[in-house]
């Protein structure tokens, strides 16, 4: 990314936003931190910089103030999600901050600035009859039918992130991979933060495994070492996306977000009183604050059923 030299900034060399913003990424990666964040923070310093010479405004880390920072995150919050607006100002946050950690700035000009306000998004958890239909367009032997029915049962057992789902494999090659343990169903599943933890599957998904992988051995693939494969061979996020969506046209149900597991995942387990500590485990969370926001799918709907339990009127 270039950036053109002005009056306002003396003597910076055309790419100096590029030669630091990859110097942050290094950093990033000896941290190590996800690809995702790294791509994530990037873009975030990426943005930044366009604005700041769509807009003529400096682009030398010295010369950038608060000012510039706030009409940077103004222009995206009128025109993205305040949730999209908040990881760039993370990202951007970050990465003043590592060049003050080099000795490069004495203050981040974000040091007193506060986050945008976002809106909690309640994530719809799916309704069981979605999920049976859902469930019933993938009948059949062939073998589409049985891998798309492994990978419902799959998605709703586990929580896997999509990304995490797509980087199953048969066999690890290293100790940093994640991967299906047919035998003791269960995945070893690399996360967030390069963190491995084993999600147990229950007994009708590994069922559906199996089933999977008997016609698995036939496919014209079946070499792959990616556990989930398609026309081409491994199946990607995209294709992952595009398998569930498929299966909802042809169930004839609303579209449904693949992420929509992983939440009806975490209502489910609240719903059978699973403990915090153990749900925070299986879904790879460090922090108590996915919990509550995950939990606030569906949160009315498990009060309402807690109560009828122990209703205080009917225990009279």
């Amino acid at each position: 990314m270039a950036t053109n030299r002005t009056s306002e900034t003396p003597g910076v060399a055309p790419d100096v936003l590029t030669v630091y913003r990859d110097a942050f990424l290094r950093s990033l990666s000896a941290e190590n931190k996800s690809p995702r964040t790294r791509q994530s923070y990037g873009e975030a310093v990426n943005l930044m910089a366009a604005f700041l010479r769509t807009h003529a405004l400096p682009a030398a880390p010295e010369l950038i103030t608060r000012e510039h920072l706030t009409a940077w995150i103004n222009d995206m919050l009128a025109t993205w999600k305040s949730a999209t607006a908040a990881n760039r100002y993370r990202g951007a946050s970050r990465f003043f901050a590592y060049l003050v950690e080099a000795g490069e700035l004495k203050e981040s000009p974000m040091a007193r600035m506060k986050p945008p306000k976002t809106e909690e998004m309640e994530v719809p958890i799916i309704r069981d009859v979605d999920l049976q239909r859902l469930l019933k367009s993938c009948e059949g032997k062939d073998f589409r039918d049985r891998r798309d029915f492994a990978l419902v049962l799959a998605f709703l057992d586990t929580g896997l992130r999509v990304n995490e789902m797509a980087s199953l494999k048969l066999q690890p090659d290293f100790d940093t991979d994640s991967w299906v343990d047919v035998d003791d169903g269960v995945f070893w599943v690399v996360g967030k933060g390069r963190r491995q933890r084993r999600v147990p599957l229950g007994n009708k998904a590994r069922k559906a495994l199996d089933h999977y992988l008997f016609v698995r051995t036939r496919h014209a693939y079946a070499s792959e070492k990616s556990f989930w494969i398609g026309e081409r061979g491994r199946i990607g996020p995209s294709g992952l996306y595009q398998i569930i969506e498929r299966r909802c046209e042809l169930a004839g149900i609303p579209r449904i977000h693949p992420h929509q597991f992983r939440h009806t995942f975490a209502h489910k387990l609240q719903a059978a009183n699973i403990n915090d500590s153990d749900l925070m485990y299986l879904a790879g969370w460090k922090s108590r604050e996915m919990l509550n926001r995950y939990g606030a799918s569906a949160a009315a709907e498990r009060a309402i059923d807690a109560h009828r339990r122990p209703s205080p009127a009917d225990r009279l």
